[in-house]
């Protein structure tokens, strides 16, 4: 016999069977239950089940337990942070250590002889210097072809207002990045 569909019209419709059922669908019910014992069984035990639930004493919290709950919040929330910040100095000393490998590994035939180094580093530093002269003569034909002292001051608030602006923008994020949230009681 198949007692699917009379089980969960069943357990659906214990206390109020017409909030739940349709007429057709009760009738049916009803008369499955005069005919199968063991779904007869299983109505009864849920309404036994029902009622122990319906007449159950309400149980209370322990006193205190909000008070509890939020400095297990606070406690756990700083755990975290702090599994995190270990987590981010281990990993970043691991970075360190492999780019001071590295370093070490493509700057160890310039060590063996130092003047090579030595023409290394200078050639880097005027490698710099010849950087910095190209810069300084595009920015300054840069200059001269907009005739910046020509804007007028209107004009350099403006550029200024926007840097400060952006300038604020970046602090504040970074802020907000770095810092962790506290909870309030």
């Amino acid at each position: 016999m198949n007692h699917h569909p009379y089980r969960e019209w069943l357990l659906a419709s214990s206390k109020q069977p017409e909030d739940v059922l349709t007429q057709e669908q009760s009738v049916a019910l009803q008369s499955h239950l005069d005919e199968c014992s063991e779904c007869r069984d299983l109505a009864q035990a849920w309404q036994t089940v029902e009622e122990e639930l319906l007449h159950a004493p309400l149980v209370s919290p322990a006193p205190g337990f909000i008070a509890r709950w939020q400095d297990r919040l606070v406690s756990d929330r700083q755990r975290r942070a702090n599994q995190q910040g270990i987590v981010l100095m281990i990993s970043s000393f691991g970075v360190g250590i492999f780019l001071v490998g590295v370093l070490v590994f493509l700057v160890w035939p310039l060590l063996s002889k130092p003047s090579l180094l030595a023409w290394t580093y200078l050639y880097q530093i005027l490698r710099w210097i010849s950087i910095f002269g190209a810069f300084q003569q595009f920015a300054g034909s840069l200059f001269h072809a907009a005739d910046l002292p020509a804007m007028g001051p209107i004009v350099w608030i403006f550029i200024f207002g926007f840097i400060t602006i952006l300038s604020v923008l970046w602090v504040v994020y970074y802020r907000v990045l770095t810092n962790p949230r506290s909870v309030s009681k």
